[in-house]
């Protein structure tokens, strides 16, 4: 209704590529988005769901200019889901060395755990279990109650072959949500360290669950 009565509103087209995105219909939000930039007063967050939706059709060059157009049209108070969104999509890309310091400066700016686990991914990727397993130390000491960061710094360790530590880590975890996926991930862990009546010990909590 709204495009019928002015066909030229850029917003209109920016929420149109907004609701393609969340249906999954990525190329109909880039042609959706296009229009909308093509108008002569542009709705910036058509820059934002191209983008969006290019790194989700696997274009990942041209999603990471879009994403740049966007960065220099946005209002400050949207830089940091851009930035975030730059990051996914270099990510997405495999270049997690050049995705890994925009993490840490939207983690400087919004403190969300959800940042330290991006980090940690990247560097995880790039080869570096140690360094990735530091990142989530931060995020534990806030909150040692944390079971999928200790979960996943215990894989972390695993990989380095601090196998002590994995120990510790999934024993924490496993006291604060004693679920059987954890019991197993231990378990693994005793028989690669040949405990095996500690693996056995832990096969048998599982089964229990």
């Amino acid at each position: 209704k709204s495009m019928t009565l002015d066909p030229t509103q850029s917003r209109v087209f920016a929420h149109l590529a907004e609701l393609k995105v969340i249906q999954g219909k990525h190329q109909e939000a880039v042609d959706y988005a296009n229009r909308g930039i093509k108008n002569k007063n542009v709705w910036a967050d058509c820059y934002y769901y191209k983008a969006v939706a290019l790194s989700n059709l696997k274009r990942g060059a041209e999603s990471l200019a879009t994403i740049d157009q966007y960065l220099s049209l946005c209002h400050p108070t949207k830089r940091s889901l851009a930035l975030e969104t730059k990051a996914s999509i270099l990510e997405n890309m495999g270049r997690y060395s050049d995705a890994l310091p925009i993490y840490e400066e939207v983690y400087k700016d919004k403190k969300q755990d959800t940042y330290l686990f991006r980090e940690s991914n990247c560097l995880e990727k790039m080869g570096k279990p140690l360094q990735a397993a530091k990142v989530l130390d931060k995020l534990i000491v806030n909150n040692p109650q944390d079971e999928a960061a200790l979960v996943q710094r215990a894989r972390l360790y695993v990989k380095a072959g601090d196998l002590k530590s994995a120990e510790a880590d999934y024993s924490r975890a496993i006291a604060e949500l004693p679920i059987a996926a954890y019991y197993k991930e231990r378990a693994a862990l005793y028989k690669k360290m040949g405990r095996l009546d500690l693996y056995q010990k832990d096969l048998k909590s599982a089964a229990a669950l």
